[in-house]
């Protein structure tokens, strides 16, 4: 994570708006483990990258973690869930 916050930080001298960050690798089978930390990095990520203008955009892999029903839970508010 140290390495894309100073990429990131490269964004003070030559204004970018985003950054791509790919999640897990070819062919991972889904972690919840995994995903629950992948998640918490974005997130940290996230904070640091705003007050730098630049939105953190996730490109998945053909992995398990592109599956709509490994994603909607995590970012579906509490209430919503079943």
């Amino acid at each position: 994570m140290d390495e894309i916050k100073r990429a990131l930080e490269i964004a003070e001298q030559i204004p970018f708006r985003f950054l791509v960050q790919h999640l897990g690798t070819g062919n991972e089978s889904f972690d919840e483990r995994k995903f629950e930390a992948a998640m918490t990095s974005v997130e940290h990520l996230r904070a640091f990258a705003k007050p730098l203008g630049v939105r953190i955009l996730l490109e998945k892999h053909s992995n398990d973690l592109r599956l709509p029903t490994n994603w909607s839970s995590s970012f579906m508010p509490p209430t919503l869930r079943t």
